[in-house]
């Protein structure tokens, strides 16, 4: 179980810095929020409002439902890996952890900033797994869902002619996802060094302070501990591997929905592109990003722009339902709250 100093995360740096803290999230926030209304534009530029329309009325919307089983299927098969990425620092039952995960991205779609990760570990921390080997699980979790991406969007390339710009976004995302994988392995096979060498960094500013660094690094690395074993790494991969074929079926069945003539490897694309391109600061949910994104995947099958927004509004709006219904329930269940969350959230 987690000591009473982990909670507090160091209290005499935490109060320092709070302010500090604080001010770069807002700031993030609203770089966040002009990304959206940048990207809005960008998408909306040029649109056809009655082909929106005529896409919208004309669109078979009974696809939508073994779409949204497709993501409650990807969501289950997150919560299993989250299992298995949880076992060095303990076990949670997969109706908990299930629900956890619904609520983590419940946060990260009404929240901005991506709280819903902090939020994750602030809860299983109640049943006595240390927050940083749970944060440490969630960063695992990103590392792996960024590489399969990747191999899904080299896939892509070999089987249909990409533009720059799709080379440019995999570049980026191997960039980011395999330098912190290669970090994350390097922290592994130096753990003692590290946490040696930060302890003595900090030191001199307080003893107190250095002894809770030293101890959080070291709960962070036991929730890296699955990478050290071959089985489980095989696990992860299987996991990963399944939860992105389930997100493609989302949108597989929603481009059906529309009668799009995209096929398949086309829904893989646009799940890698809408994938690394909405991890950069936007509004909650990817607002904006999302749309402009998939115009543009789209617009490599030659789908009208137009129809093609509507699509994608209807994708997310689609998934925002499912995630906002089904985490509202969840969070009813385990009885917290957005306020909650947020509250502990802003603290670190």
């Amino acid at each position: 179980m987690d000591k009473p100093v982990e909670n507090d995360l160091g209290k005499s740096a935490v109060s320092i810095s709070k302010s500090n803290d604080r001010r770069t999230q807002q700031g993030m926030t609203w770089i966040g929020i002009l990304v959206s209304v940048l990207f809005l534009y960008l998408a909306f530029r040029g649109v056809d409002w009655h082909t929106m329309w005529s896409a919208l009325l004309a669109a078979e919307y009974f696809w939508i439902f073994p779409a949204q089983l497709s993501l409650l299927a990807g969501f289950l098969v997150i919560t299993w890996r989250w299992q298995r990425l949880l076992r060095p620092a303990g076990r949670v039952p997969t109706r908990r952890a299930f629900n956890l995960v619904m609520i983590s991205y419940l946060i990260n779609y009404v929240l901005p900033g991506r709280l819903g990760e902090l939020g994750r570990a602030y809860l299983v921390g109640q049943d006595g797994i240390s927050r940083m080997a749970a944060l440490a699980t969630v960063v695992l979790e990103k590392v792996f869902d960024g590489l399969v991406i990747l191999l899904a969007l080299a896939l892509a390339s070999l089987m249909l002619p990409l533009p720059a710009w799709g080379h440019w976004i995999g570049l980026a995302g191997l960039a980011l996802f395999g330098s912190a994988f290669l970090i994350t392995l390097l922290w592994l096979r130096m753990e003692t060094r590290g946490i040696a060498l930060l302890t003595r960094l900090v030191t001199p500013f307080s003893k107190r302070l250095a002894d809770d660094v030293a101890g959080m690094a070291q709960r962070f690395t036991l929730g890296l501990a699955t990478l050290q074993q071959g089985q489980d790494i095989f696990a992860i991969t299987t996991f990963s591997l399944l939860h992105w074929t389930t997100n493609a079926l989302v949108m597989a069945f929603t481009l059906r929905a529309f009668r799009f003539d995209v096929p398949f490897i086309g829904a893989v694309l646009l799940m890698a592109v809408l994938g690394l391109g909405t991890t950069v600061p936007s509004a909650p949910g990817a607002l904006g990003t999302y749309q402009w994104l998939a115009v543009q995947v789209l617009g490599l099958f030659a789908v009208d722009p137009s129809s093609a927004l509507t699509f994608a509004f209807v994708l997310q709006f689609s998934q925002t339902v499912t995630i906002v219904l089904v985490g509202g329930l969840a969070m009813l269940w385990e009885g917290t709250s957005v306020g909650r969350i947020r509250r502990y959230a802003e603290r670190y």
